[in-house]
C-alpha cells in the first residue's frame, strides 16, 4: 500500500468503519469522527507515523486488535471506549500516556494462539491510567515492552503478574479497585514510591520490604495483616483514616513514617 497524501479528517455524521479505516495514512495529522462508535482491526495501522497524530473520538466505545499500531500518537485518550483487542496499542514510538478511564474487557477480533501485548512496544509509554478495569493484565498487556512507564492507574486486583519489564520502573500506583490487598505488592512493584489504594482490607505483608516507598494513602482500609510496613526505610506519610487493626509487627525495623495520620 501507497502512503496517502490525506492529513486531516472530519467526517461529523459517519457512525461506523470496518477493517483498516486509514491504513497508509502515514501523513495523517487530524483526524475528527464525532459520531463514531466502532471500529474494527487496524483502524489506524500506521497513521501518521511519519508526522504527530491527534484524534477526536468521543463516541468511540469498542476498537478491534492492531487499532493503533505504529502511529504517530504522542497520547491517546478514549473517554468512552470499554473493550479494545489484543494487541491494540503497539509499536508507537512517540506514545508517552494512554487514558482509559471506561475500559472494561479485551476482545477477539481473531483467533491467536498467542496473542500480542496489548500496550507492548511503546519505548516512550510513562501513564497509563485504566481505572474501571478489573481484569487480569497478565504478560498480555505489557510485557516485552521496554518502557519507562512510571505512572500506572487501574481498578484490577491481579496487578502482580502484569510483566516484569514495566512493573519495574513504576514508582506511582493508583489501585481503584475494593476489597482486599492482596500481599506481596512491595516485591512486584521493588521502585514503587507513592501508593493509593482504594482497598478495604490488606492481609499479611503487604508492603514488607517496600524499600523505595515513601507515601501511602488508603482511605478506606480498615484492617492490616501482620508485617503491614515492616522494613520501609524511607516510608514518610501514612494516611489510613479508617483503619482500626494491625498484625504483629506493623511498622518493625521502619525508620519512619515522619507523619502518621490514623483515626
Amino acid at each position: 500500500n501507497s502512503p496517502s497524501p490525506l492529513k486531516e479528517v472530519n467526517l461529523p455524521n459517519v457512525t461506523t468503519f470496518g477493517h483498516y479505516a486509514f491504513l497508509g495514512g502515514d501523513r495523517l495529522e487530524k483526524v475528527s469522527l464525532p459520531n463514531v462508535t466502532t471500529f474494527r482491526l487496524g483502524a489506524f495501522y500506521g497513521a501518521g507515523k511519519d508526522v504527530e497524530l491527534e484524534l477526536d473520538l468521543p463516541k468511540v466505545t469498542s476498537f478491534g486488535e492492531d487499532s493503533f499500531y505504529n502511529t504517530g500518537l504522542k497520547s491517546l485518550s478514549l473517554p468512552n471506549v470499554i473493550s479494545i483487542g489484543y494487541g491494540s496499542v503497539r509499536l508507537n514510538s512517540q506514545l508517552k500516556e494512554i487514558s482509559l478511564p471506561k475500559f472494561e474487557f479485551f476482545i477477539h477480533d481473531r483467533d491467536q494462539v498467542n496473542p500480542m501485548p496489548t500496550f507492548g512496544y511503546n519505548p516512550s509509554l510513562e501513564k497509563v491510567s485504566m481505572p474501571n478495569f478489573q481484569g487480569t493484565l497478565k504478560v498480555l498487556a505489557f510485557d516485552t515492552a521496554p518502557s519507562p512507564l512510571k505512572e500506572l492507574t487501574i481498578g484490577s486486583t491481579d496487578v502482580g503478574v502484569m510483566g516484569t519489564t514495566p512493573r519495574s520502573t513504576i514508582t506511582t500506583l493508583n489501585l481503584t479497585a475494593t476489597g482486599m490487598l492482596e500481599s506481596g505488592l512491595s516485591s512486584s512493584f521493588p521502585n514503587l514510591k507513592y501508593l493509593t489504594s482504594n482497598a478495604t482490607t490488606a492481609g499479611n505483608d503487604t508492603l514488607l520490604q517496600a524499600n523505595a516507598l515513601e507515601t501511602v494513602t488508603m482511605p478506606n482500609v480498615t484492617s492490616f495483616g501482620d508485617n503491614a510496613f515492616r522494613l520501609t526505610p524511607a516510608l514518610k506519610e501514612v494516611k489510613l483514616p479508617s483503619t482500626t487493626v494491625f498484625g504483629d509487627s506493623a511498622f518493625r525495623n521502619s525508620t519512619g513514617p515522619e507523619a502518621l495520620d490514623l483515626p
